[in-house]
């Protein structure tokens, strides 16, 4: 039984004693410490080995947003070199703006042509509305109490003339005047 009790503690001690010197133990080679080298100034050399395309990694796509009526587009009069550093409101490239400047002129001229055209019928309209309440004021008015006197004097000249014929019928019936004048 005592030899059982040496082989446990032996059995028990030895797995604790390997864990406690284990990390105290080194099996590799001696650091020989940082590797160091002295810094000088001189050209950089940048050598790529693999094949393919560099892209940068934060490309901005710009696009001409510019609409032409010529069947080429826009002509690019200038333009940064790629790869040049831009900074927010550098101009980049730049266009021929004559087309542009020409349709300008033409709008602009369209726009004058309208706007006289515009003052025209507006005058038009205006002369119209004077002429309209002159009218129905003044002078539709008067034609209404000249045409209403001439009816009042045509029928006056009615109520004579039936008058007359009756007098006349009259005359005639009695005798004083022939029946050819009564026609």
């Amino acid at each position: 039984m005592r030899k059982l009790l040496v082989w446990l503690v032996l059995l028990s001690v030895l797995p604790v004693l390997g864990f406690v010197l284990w990390p105290k133990l080194n099996f590799s080679r001696p650091e020989s410490g940082p590797i160091l080298h002295r810094v000088e100034r001189g050209n950089f050399v940048h050598e790529i080995t693999d094949r393919g395309n560099i892209e940068s990694a934060d490309n901005v796509e710009i696009r001409c947003e510019v609409q032409s009526k010529g069947a080429g587009g826009t002509t690019i009069l200038e333009i940064v070199p790629e790869g040049t550093l831009a900074q927010p409101g550098d101009v980049l490239v730049r266009l021929d703006s004559s087309a542009l400047e020409n349709e300008r002129t033409s709008q602009l001229i369209t726009c004058a042509n309208s706007e006289a055209a515009l003052i025209q019928a507006q005058k038009a309209l205006d002369s119209a509305e004077i002429a309209k309440r002159e009218y129905l004021e003044g002078i539709f008015e008067q034609e209404t109490r000249a045409i209403e006197n001439d009816i009042f004097i045509a029928e006056e000249d009615v109520s004579r003339a039936e008058e007359y014929l009756k007098y006349s019928e009259l005359l005639a019936a009695k005798g004083y005047i022939p029946a050819q004048q009564l026609e």
